[in-house]
């Protein structure tokens, strides 16, 4: 079992709600919304949906991924007529989703091995033609 399949619980998830302002999920969303896409969004991982929940009331259709069975709980229970689907990165082409923008945001990306990274990478490509992906860490040669 990888670490992050049983690490977002109540605790964890609950954490991200709370140190995460609704300007800051407001600002991310408005430069998504600036690049000028299509109007269909992969959000991989999802997390509780804030990515998801304000493109979609901005008139996005959304399908938001996640391993999290209390993530999607809560973000089902705020947005249910949102695409919700639980489940791990790591297959995420057998989701066979397609999108005209396929975002990982909110420090999501590099839970995976190297070989699991570059297969979640290249699953985002073949779901969407715009990816963005926000990542904190960088490596120097």
């Amino acid at each position: 079992m990888t670490w992050y399949t049983s690490f977002f619980t109540d605790l964890a998830n609950g954490f991200w709600r709370g140190a995460v302002q609704p300007a800051q999920t407001s600002a991310e969303v408005d430069f998504l919304v600036g690049l000028g896409t299509g109007p269909r969004v992969l959000d991989a991982p999802c997390g509780s949906g804030r990515h998801s929940i304000e493109l979609a009331r901005r008139g996005y259709a959304v399908t938001g991924i996640d391993i999290s069975d209390e993530a999607i709980a809560h973000a089902r229970a705020l947005a249910p007529s949102l695409d919700w689907r639980q489940g791990d990165l790591a297959a995420l082409g057998s989701f066979g989703v397609t999108a005209d923008l396929a975002v990982c945001l909110g420090n999501s990306f590099g839970y995976l091995d190297h070989a699991g990274s570059q297969r979640f990478l290249a699953d985002l490509a073949a779901a969407a033609p715009v990816l963005v992906i926000d990542y904190g860490c960088a490596a120097e040669a």
